[in-house]
């Protein structure tokens, strides 16, 4: 094994310091590029397969922050905690911009169940 000195070490980890730094941006951007889409897409594809109902009371709202939307509707029996794990990794992930704000979302007595699909109550 090689044997090294303080002072070596020490310019290797400034050195290596430096190179990250420099590179830092490409290799964020890369790494945005591949997984930004990928969990916004398998997002957006778990919401719209657990957006179902037969009956008012199957539906539900989950808050999953601005950058997917501020909130989507929900079956009672969906994968909501997949959902809002993925909307969670998005964000850690540095993905999106919140560049909107949220409103309120709708109250459970405001959702409905229209056409096999969970929506908000726009007649009261």
């Amino acid at each position: 094994m090689v044997q090294v000195s303080g002072r070596v070490a020490l310019v290797l980890l400034i050195l290596v310091v430096a190179l990250m730094a420099h590179f830092w941006p490409q290799i964020s951007s890369s790494f945005m590029t591949s997984t930004c889409p990928s969990l916004e897409s398998g997002f957006y594809s778990l919401r719209d397969q657990s957006n179902y109902c037969t009956q008012d009371s199957d539906c539900a709202v989950i808050d999953t922050g601005c950058q997917l939307g501020c909130f989507a509707f929900v079956n009672t029996n969906s994968s909501m905690n997949n959902l809002l794990a993925l909307s969670t990794q998005f964000v850690k992930a540095g993905c999106g911009v919140c560049n909107k704000a949220c409103i309120q979302p709708p109250k459970q007595e405001e959702i409905i169940c229209s056409g096999g699909k969970c929506v908000i109550n726009v007649q009261n």
